[in-house]
């Protein structure tokens, strides 16, 4: 599936209510894609799991996904799989709005991406999501990634938060700079 054509697709997920998880792995659904995706978890309340695996997301795409929910939060989605993208260090202040946005989210998948520097500050922001209460996070996969000092300082900071809800962490060949 392209980008240019994924309203096509998301609009039977839009209507079809039996739907409950999407699968779009391996598909170039671009900015489009993401847009129509999140209007999409606006109407259809019954979506439980989403896999973009492999779906040649950036950095910048996820802005359009939250573009899509407008103001509206959701109250199904459970898990989220964004392994083997183009995410960057810089795609962290967007996967903490879209945690504030898929208000059940459990499981969030981010392994295989090029999330090296300044995401820090993502361990930081999600410290505070946890000490607000405002995330359900409980398995954060973060296996084949690349991370610096900072990264790892930051990850030890949350992980000794006593608000932390975190169940399980996978850093499987996770790469730390020291």
């Amino acid at each position: 599936i392209e980008g240019r054509f994924a309203n096509i697709i998301m609009s039977t997920i839009r209507a079809e209510k039996r739907i409950s998880n999407i699968v779009l792995k391996e598909n170039n659904i671009r900015e489009p894609g993401l847009l129509e995706l999140g209007k999409s978890l606006v109407f259809n309340k019954n979506i439980k799991r989403i896999e973009l695996d492999k779906a040649l997301i950036k950095s910048y795409y996820l802005d359009y996904f939250i573009l899509g929910m407008g103001i509206y939060d959701n109250y199904s989605v459970k898990e989220l799989n964004l392994s083997n993208n183009y995410l960057t260090g810089n795609a962290e202040k967007n996967l903490i709005k879209i945690m504030l946005k898929l208000k059940e989210l459990k499981t969030l998948n981010l392994s295989n991406n090029e999330i090296k520097n300044g995401f820090s500050s993502f361990f930081v922001d999600l410290k505070k999501l946890y000490q607000k209460n405002e995330t359900k996070i409980e398995n954060l996969i973060l296996n084949l990634c690349h991370f610096d000092d900072s990264c790892f300082v930051e990850l030890g900071e949350l992980l000794k938060c006593k608000f932390c809800k975190l169940k399980k962490l996978f850093l499987i060949d996770t790469k730390f700079s020291n």
